[in-house]
C-alpha cells in the first residue's frame, strides 16, 4: 500500500509531509558519511526519533494515520449461529445438486442433437453427405425481419418519425 500511495503522489503537486519525510530520510541514509543529510520539514518525525505521534511512532505511524484516513470501511461481518450455518450448508448442497442436474440435462440434449444430426447426414445420398458435413459460413440475409411481440403498425415508417422530431 505504501508504494501505491507513493506512486499516486509522485506525479502530484501536493506532497503529503509523511512522504516528504520518508524521501528526506532515505536521502540522509544514502548521503555522505551517515549522520548528515537533509533536514525533515517541521512537524514530521523520522524513524528512531523517539517522539510519539498520534498514529504511532515516526514515519510509519504517520503513514498508518494517512492510510487510515483514506481507507474505506469494510462491510459489516455477518455472523451466523450453528443452526443457521447447517441450514445454509443444506441450501448450498441442494443448489449444487440442481446445478449438476441442469448441466447434465443440457449435455444430454446437445449429445442427442449431435447424434441425430450424424444419423440424418448418413441417411443422405453419398454426393450430398460431403455438403452435409461441411460448415455453412454464408451470412444471414441483410433484409431479414426480426420477430417482435406485436405485428407491425400498418403504414408506419420509422425514418419519417425520426425526421419529424
Amino acid at each position: 500500500r505504501h508504494n501505491m500511495l507513493r506512486a499516486v503522489f509522485a506525479s502530484s503537486v501536493i506532497k503529503p509531509r509523511v512522504l516528504e519525510a520518508g524521501r528526506l530520510a532515505k536521502a540522509g541514509e544514502k548521503g555522505s558519511g551517515g549522520k548528515g543529510g537533509a533536514k525533515p520539514p517541521p512537524g514530521t518525525a523520522l524513524r528512531g526519533s523517539g517522539g510519539k505521534k498520534k498514529g504511532g511512532e515516526g514515519e510509519d505511524g504517520n503513514m498508518k494515520l494517512f492510510i487510515k484516513t483514506f481507507e474505506q470501511p469494510g462491510p459489516q461481518k455477518y455472523t451466523r449461529d450453528e443452526a443457521q450455518m447447517k441450514k445454509d450448508m443444506e441450501i448450498a448442497k441442494e443448489y449444487t445438486r440442481q446445478s449438476f442436474i441442469r448441466h447434465n440435462a443440457l449435455q444430454k440434449s446437445i449429445a442427442r442433437k449431435i447424434r441425430l444430426r450424424d444419423i440424418a447426414i448418413s441417411a443422405l445420398p453419398a454426393e450430398l453427405q460431403k455438403e452435409g458435413k461441411s460448415e455453412d459460413l454464408e451470412p444471414f440475409p441483410a433484409e431479414r425481419s426480426m420477430w417482435t411481440d406485436f405485428p407491425p403498425i400498418p403504414g408506419f415508417q420509422s425514418s419519417q418519425s425520426k425526421e419529424a422530431q
